[in-house]
């Protein structure tokens, strides 16, 4: 059974509606719908909530990083036209990089906010003598590669800027 036949079935085993959870949650309908239809996971702050609400297990947490929509065809869009600039003027490569820079800070602060297990409960873990799955992560493996190509492409700047070799 998967996150989302989990979610619906101790739901349904609770007689609630997902407008029902949802407003517990303080989240959109749509939202905790999708949570159940397997198109959205939620983050470790959520997932919780959710353990509470419908009286699950807290471990293994099931968190991931889902971005919203167009934010990595934005940070795609500007990538490539970092890539294809290449200038050796201290200025244009200033520019370059602090656009990216800025981009890149807003992808990975929702990469790492959506990851974030800080919510979890794991000082009960503290109990087991054995090792323990605390979190089953799920990421966005193009969001993965555009974080990558992004530090590569600022590399090449700096490069260019002459602070590298």
């Amino acid at each position: 059974m998967n996150l989302g036949e989990k979610l619906k079935h101790y739901r349904a085993a609770k007689g609630m509606t997902q407008q029902e959870v949802a407003d517990i949650l303080g989240v959109d309908k749509s939202t905790y719908a999708h949570y159940e239809a397997g198109k959205r996971i939620p983050n470790a702050k959520a997932w919780v909530e959710i353990t509470r609400v419908l009286q699950l297990p807290v471990f293994p947490a099931e968190i991931g990083v889902v971005y919203p929509e167009g934010m990595l065809d934005e940070f795609e869009d500007l990538l490539i036209q970092i890539e294809k600039t290449v200038s050796k003027n201290y200025n244009e490569n200033l520019v370059r990089g602090n656009r990216l820079s800025d981009a890149l800070r807003v992808v990975m602060d929702f990469r790492s906010e959506s990851i974030s297990t800080s919510a979890l409960p794991v000082e009960n873990l503290l109990d087991y003598p054995m090792p323990q799955t605390v979190a089953n992560l799920t990421l966005d493996i193009r969001g993965e590669e555009l974080i990558k190509r992004a530090i590569r492409a600022y590399d090449a700047i700096l490069r260019d800027c002459g602070f590298t070799k």
